[in-house]
């Protein structure tokens, strides 16, 4: 096998796991949507509120560790013109409020 076949088998592969992953998760929400829709319409009063602490309770830590992430990769980490721009913004503050001053 070449490299090429051996890329495109690689290729396929992945895209066959997204697709197997995916409708996995289709599968999971409409599950999970129909569990909620049924304790919602048989009005269960301590459905809504349990559902939403255990939904709280795992993705607070997914958006933190994601989060984490990014500023780890320097997603936030502002451009050069944007840096100029602030200094800018902050050598005119400092001009107004001289001026203010006198």
């Amino acid at each position: 096998m070449t490299n090429e076949a051996k890329l495109y088998n690689e290729v396929e592969a992945m895209q066959a796991k997204k697709i197997k992953a995916g409708q996995l998760i289709a599968i999971g929400v409409i599950v999970l949507y129909t569990v909620i829709g049924t304790l919602i319409l048989m009005q269960s009063a301590n459905a809504l509120p349990i559902i939403m602490g255990v939904v709280v309770l795992l993705f607070a830590p997914v958006t933190a560790i994601f989060y984490i992430r990014d500023v780890k990769r320097g997603v936030f980490k502002p451009t050069p013109e944007e840096e100029a721009e602030y200094e800018e913004m902050l050598r005119q503050n400092a001009e107004e409020k001289a001026a203010q001053q006198k």
